[in-house]
């Protein structure tokens, strides 16, 4: 009778017996009195729990939960009889819990890169990098944003054991696909611009730094000999504070159009292609002149 009893109980009533059992066992070995009270140390107590807690866990399919449970009675802390249990319950787990891989593409099949992706309306946001994702059997919601705030989801249902599963999350037809060219925070496409003026902009500015100190040490000598100096000196000088005002001209009028060319609002149209070949702004030491070039296509 009791065979034919126990042959029909749930598995579930199985485990939780056999718990059970283990504990009541395990706490008659370790007698009465001082050793009971000895059994019951905090550490021994959550070891306990944490071993029946992970199979009622398992039984109601939460099995990240369960693993939780049985790598925590696992830990040298716990008795060694718990704790191998544990190491067993935990390895069944780990092979039962499922994983996936997320990804990410536009309508057209393109991968979009810098994408999150969230689990059934949690809040925590994972990157969407490749990586797996351990998630409960069942059904799930995946919902993938984008770096453009696009948002797609897709339900699917994961089962015991699947490994590495993909999950394909496709954004709609028409939204905009993140794109790898330099942005700003709110997510505007820099100009090739702001970085050809601002390089001109720094170059001037060390230029008109240099031939202004240049110029006011030619001055400090010259006034040791006015007014009988010597031409050519006062010439030099001259030049020295003409190359330094171009310089600065060239400086503001640089940086302030790549100020411009960053802060300028989105354009409502397709821009033209723009390219720079080439680019230069020089001085001579000798002071005979000072140039600025520059050769772009459209």
């Amino acid at each position: 009778m009791p065979n034919l009893l126990s042959s029909h109980l749930h598995p579930f009533v199985h485990r939780r017996l056999r718990s059970l059992t283990f504990v009541g066992s395990w706490l008659f070995a370790s007698g009465f009195g001082g050793n009971v009270a000895r059994a019951e140390t905090p550490p021994t107590r959550e070891c306990i729990d944490a071993h029946a807690n992970g199979q009622v866990a398992r039984g109601h399919g939460g099995l990240l939960q369960a693993r939780s449970y049985f790598l925590s009675c696992a830990a040298e802390t716990c008795p060694p009889m718990i704790r191998d249990d544990c190491a067993k319950f935990g390895a069944e787990v780990e092979a039962l819990l499922p994983t996936v891989v997320v990804v990410a593409r536009s309508a057209s099949g393109q991968d979009l890169a810098g994408a999150t992706v969230t689990l059934d309306g949690s809040a925590q946001a994972l990157p969407v990098d490749g990586r797996v994702i351990f998630v409960d059997p069942g059904r799930h919601v995946f919902k993938v944003v984008t770096r453009n705030g696009s948002e797609a989801s897709v339900s699917t249902q994961v089962g015991e054991s699947e490994k590495a599963r993909p999950v394909v999350v496709v954004t709609p037809p028409g939204a905009p696909v993140p794109s790898d060219v330099p942005g700003t925070a709110d997510g505007r496409t820099i100009s090739p611009l702001v970085y050809v003026f601002g390089s001109v902009g720094l170059v001037a500015t060390g230029s008109f730094t240099y031939f202004a100190i240049q110029g006011h040490s030619r001055e400090s000598a010259l006034q040791e000999c006015a007014p009988a100096c010597d031409p050519a000196n006062v010439s030099k000088m001259r030049r020295s504070y003409v190359v330094a005002d171009v310089s600065l001209g060239v400086a503001i009028a640089s940086l302030g159009l790549g100020a411009y060319f960053l802060l300028r609002p989105p354009a409502t149209t397709t821009p033209a292609s723009f390219a720079v070949s080439s680019l230069s702004f020089s001085t001579s030491p000798d002071l005979t002149g000072v140039g600025v070039s520059a050769a772009a296509s459209f």
